[in-house]
């Protein structure tokens, strides 16, 4: 899908695993919305996109669209401008080794981004003088549990642990973020498995459906 090219407003499809489609929309480069649009089919004859729909806002790389499969959806009409969050959240600049589920069979120990304290920033990412973000404040736990769940971290997605997270909020009915949850030192769901396996770079992603 090398070919796919950014095109503000497209409103396309994406191909997740065991034949798991979403419906996203691009937005200024590098941005796109993900809509809570889920299907067994690549479909969407009687789909209306609507502000309500839309699930969360995430900045994308180049890498992401070199090796998902996409397919632009042209006969459904995307939002003007849809509205996006303002507060994000960055997380800490420390490397750590992380460690999921330990003392169990499922045991997982891999390097993480993220030790520091993480902080929420405030980014508009329509403005013209696009910029990394002022620091609103310093994130603390238990006191700022609402505002964490309700930010997107900051990064940009790459290919497959973001199509994997989408595949992770269809099944699971919400939105979802397994790293989000990880750094905030939240309990983990056993669903998440794939998606440490696939950013501990210790196993082949083609055993889990994904182009190595």
């Amino acid at each position: 899908m090398k070919n796919f090219r950014w095109k503000e407003n497209k409103v396309f499809s994406i191909t997740l695993r065991n034949d798991y489609y979403v419906l996203a929309q691009m937005l200024k480069a590098p941005y796109i919305v993900i809509y809570n649009i889920f299907s067994d089919s690549d479909e969407w004859s009687d789909v209306c996109l609507s502000e309500e729909s839309i699930l969360f806002c995430k900045a994308t790389t180049k890498q992401l669209f070199k090796r998902g499969v996409f397919h632009e959806q042209k006969m459904l009409s995307p939002l003007a401008k849809p509205k996006v969050p303002s507060l994000w959240i960055k997380r800490g600049a420390g490397a750590y080794k992380a460690k999921v589920w330990p003392g169990t069979a499922d045991e997982l120990e891999f390097v993480m981004i993220g030790e520091d304290t993480s902080s929420l920033i405030k980014r508009d990412i329509y403005a013209e003088d696009f910029s990394l973000g002022e620091v609103v404040k310093a994130l603390r736990q238990p006191e700022d549990d609402a505002t964490i769940d309700e930010c997107e971290m900051n990064d940009q997605v790459v290919y497959p642990s973001f199509i994997e997270r989408l595949y992770l909020c269809g099944k699971l009915g919400r939105n979802v973020d397994p790293e989000k949850e990880l750094i905030f030192n939240r309990p983990l769901n056993p669903e998440y498995k794939t998606y440490f396996k696939i950013i501990s770079g210790k196993y082949e992603v083609k055993q889990f459906g994904y182009c190595g």
